[in-house]
């Protein structure tokens, strides 16, 4: 399926997600916390990684495959 941008970043906790820096994919993973206002997001993928901190500032986009996601977030992508 095709995945979009997706700029809320404080409605994702939970949700699975691609994380992108420069065109190519950097992170696959289940976003495991977010900033109240979207700045920043942390996302795990598996056991044998720590969780990491992606920021918006940083030039980080996320992406979603939208019918994974249900409610207020589906509507904001």
């Amino acid at each position: 399926m095709t995945k979009h941008k997706h700029t809320h970043w404080e409605d994702l906790i939970g949700a699975p997600v691609e994380v992108r820096h420069n065109g190519k994919i950097v992170r696959a993973g289940i976003v495991d916390e977010a900033m109240p206002d979207g700045s920043a997001i942390w996302v795990i993928s598996d056991s044998r990684q720590s969780r990491r901190i992606y920021e918006k500032a940083e030039g980080f986009l996320v992406y979603v495959e939208p019918q994974q996601l249900t409610g207020k977030i589906a509507a904001s992508t």
